[in-house]
């Protein structure tokens, strides 16, 4: 009991520091520095990582067509930005829940499929998207501009457009992106829905017949 208690001890203290040394990271760089920026982009992707893990490690289904979700997110994002004045610390919850629900209808779908076919299916779904954003100049109505893509104009230091001349505030805003994902993942992996996921993962059939409700579940 004491060992474990002081491996905890010892845990703590070193997620501890390592937040404060995540903290303190831009006072030791300058505001535009190369190294920041490739900070940013690391825990861009620590996020994306954190949030597939959900899916691909804890219920072991093989995803590649998470870049759908990320772009159709962004799309909305600016789209709402640049149309309709929302900004964008509103338009990331409703591009998250836009692509959520849209993630759902299309999971309910493939949910049903197992291992390869399940990959492929999300690879043939990240494909038809991409022709899709890529060839149309308009969806829905919406300029999007085809393959060039949507740009976002500058109108100077604006926290409501989320435009800042310095990388620091994006640094801190991925930072606590990635930092709320791990949490959540870490949360997961001890509750009910975890155990449930890694029953999922071992057997579905096993699972199924003691009650594991496997598509809600996914």
């Amino acid at each position: 009991m004491i060992k474990d208690k002081k491996i905890l001890s010892l845990k703590n203290i070193v997620i501890a520091a390592t937040l404060l040394i995540l903290l303190l990271v831009p006072a030791f760089m300058g505001a535009q520095s190369y190294l920041i920026q490739l900070i940013c982009l690391t825990l861009v992707y620590i996020y994306w990582s954190s949030a597939y893990n959900i899916i691909g490690g804890f219920a072991g289904h093989v995803s590649l067509g998470n870049a759908t979700y990320i772009g159709l997110g962004a799309y909305t994002s600016v789209i709402l930005y640049t149309y309709y004045g929302v900004s964008p610390w509103i338009g990331m919850f409703i591009s998250g829940i836009i692509a959520a629900l849209i993630s759902a209808v299309i999971g309910f779908v493939t949910f049903r499929m197992r291992g390869s076919y399940y990959t492929l299916s999300t690879v043939a779904l990240l494909t038809c998207f991409r022709i899709v954003f890529a060839s149309s100049r308009t969806i829905f109505g919406i300029k999007t501009n085809g393959a060039s893509g949507m740009k976002i104009s500058w109108l100077g230091e604006n926290f409501w457009g989320m435009q800042f001349e310095s990388k620091i505030p994006f640094y801190y805003i991925f930072l606590s992106l990635a930092i709320i994902c791990i949490l959540i993942c870490a949360y997961i992996k001890k509750s009910k829905m975890g155990y449930y996921l890694a029953a999922i993962t071992t057997n579905q059939e096993a699972a199924s017949s003691l009650g594991v409700g496997v598509m809600q579940y996914k």
